[in-house]
């Protein structure tokens, strides 16, 4: 279940954060023309709390769709942009965070969506 998106100001970009429980995969790719970035996460549901859209408070990002699709029992997290960025997307170490930073263009440390699907495990409870 995805819980929870947010979007914060980084000193190099934006920070979207998605808050998902359990073991995730996810697979992302960027529009051919590069005004969209899609995360899609397979086997999930959206929490009713999420929001459906997340303004941004960075002139390069319209805005974040979120999206269940019953259909195919994934959600899918849609990113707008208006200009230019070096997308950056990590899964947290704990297994329960997708992060995609929106960087601005040859920002250090910048490295391109994967297109491959990533499994991310669930750390257990303590």
């Amino acid at each position: 279940m995805v819980h929870s998106v947010r979007a914060g100001k980084t000193p190099s970009g934006t920070r979207l954060v998605l808050e998902v429980e359990g073991t995730f995969r996810y697979r992302s790719e960027a529009s051919a023309d590069g005004r969209s970035i899609v995360v899609e996460i397979p086997d999930a549901v959206l929490s009713r709390s999420a929001p459906r859209f997340l303004p941004v408070a960075d002139p390069r990002v319209d805005g974040v769709i979120l999206q269940a699709d019953p259909r195919t029992g994934s959600v899918r997290v849609s990113v707008d942009v208006a200009g230019r960025v070096a997308p950056r997307l990590v899964a947290s170490a704990e297994g329960s965070r997708l992060v995609l930073d929106l960087l601005a263009p040859g920002t250090n440390g910048t490295a391109a969506l994967q297109a491959s699907p990533r499994a991310v495990a669930q750390a257990p409870e303590a």
